[in-house]
């Protein structure tokens, strides 16, 4: 698996790439927002990990950029902002993750893991009697009776052969012909 860093910190970039490095994760580090834009567009990363207070672009910028893209790389931003507003701002952009400095390794590797884990389930568009789903990136829209609908982002998880979604009113809607692929 390869890693992109976004770090402009160097004493944070060599703890965060020593540790992944020694769980035989292959790292890039890139110290400022533009490098770390152009290497997120060069190479396939398969997760990035994203400061937000970088030189050049700020990680919320880069992140922006790699969602316009309509890349569904990983990313986790790794920050010391740690305000409510800037998390939902950038959950909303497109994070997968939020972890805030000062951090324990052992907590960011369970959070890599569990990102990698999540990444190998995509739901693919299809219909089921009268139910037609649409996948695109993180979000799904499941439309039913007609014109009503269900909205999931990055909810979605395989049990049994069978495919789910979380609603908001937190129970489960099972869908068994939907297709299910690793990707």
């Amino acid at each position: 698996m390869r890693i992109l860093v976004v770090e402009d910190e160097e004493k944070v970039s060599r703890f965060v790439t020593r540790g992944l490095a020694a769980e035989r994760f292959a790292v890039d580090v890139a110290r400022d927002g533009k490098t770390g834009w152009e290497l997120a567009q060069t190479y396939q990363y398969d997760l990035i990990i994203l400061d937000l207070m970088l030189p050049g672009l700020t990680g919320g910028e880069v992140l922006r950029r790699i969602r316009k893209a309509n890349s569904q790389v990983p990313v986790l931003i790794l920050t010391a902002r740690d305000s409510l507003g800037d998390k939902i701002e950038h959950f909303e952009a497109g994070a997968d993750d939020y972890l805030t400095k000062p951090f324990a390794f052992a907590e960011l590797l369970v959070r890599v893991k569990a990102l990698f884990a999540g990444a190998n389930l995509k739901i693919t568009s299809g219909e089921w009697h009268e139910l037609r789903v649409e996948a695109a990136g993180n979000k799904i829209t499941c439309y039913y009776d007609g014109n009503k609908k269900i909205e999931a982002t990055d909810d979605t998880f395989k049990d049994a052969g069978k495919v789910g979604l979380w609603t908001k009113a937190d129970s489960v809607t099972y869908f068994d012909d939907l297709k299910a692929t690793a990707r």
